[in-house]
């Protein structure tokens, strides 16, 4: 049986623009932006259920492709699975909710509650940490939370 490890992910309350959160593995962290909440998914506009998702690396789609010509170290999209009544749902580069059409971007800097910065040098981390953990068979999960602020 394979070794389950889990990413987290504290979401604070959209600010209906986007959503701003923190990312943690084991000693790493980084910013995240998503889409904003909507009661009724708006495709491209909304950000996913809070949740535990299975991550497994995504080989095929023109991000996978754009990202294995960009860095020659790829092996898939980080991809999360059965996501309810999502399709398609990666974690990868971008600064602002226009980059993200549900998925999760990472950024190492937090410019303000719409905006992640130095968000390759943030993937690349995350990424690097997640395929170590695959070649050492482990199973990697994303705990998705969403924080109240009283």
């Amino acid at each position: 049986m394979n070794k389950e490890v889990d990413i987290t992910l504290h979401r604070n309350p959209d600010n209906g623009v986007s959503t701003i959160g923190r990312l943690i593995i084991g000693s790493f962290e980084c910013w995240t932006l998503e889409d904003p909440h909507h009661s009724i998914k708006i495709y491209g506009k909304t950000r996913i259920p809070a949740a535990r998702y299975e991550i497994i690396l995504r080989t095929f789609g023109d991000k996978h492709d754009k990202y294995k010509e960009r860095f020659p170290f790829h092996k898939g999209m980080l991809w999360l699975q059965d996501v309810p009544d999502y399709e398609d749902i990666l974690i990868h580069t971008g600064n602002h909710a226009g980059d993200t059409k549900g998925c999760i971007l990472t950024g190492s800097h937090k410019v303000n509650d719409d905006w992640v910065d130095d968000s390759t040098n943030a993937y690349l981390a995350l990424y690097g940490y997640c395929l170590c953990l695959f070649d050492l068979g482990c199973q990697v999960f994303i705990n998705i939370m969403d924080e109240k602020i009283n």
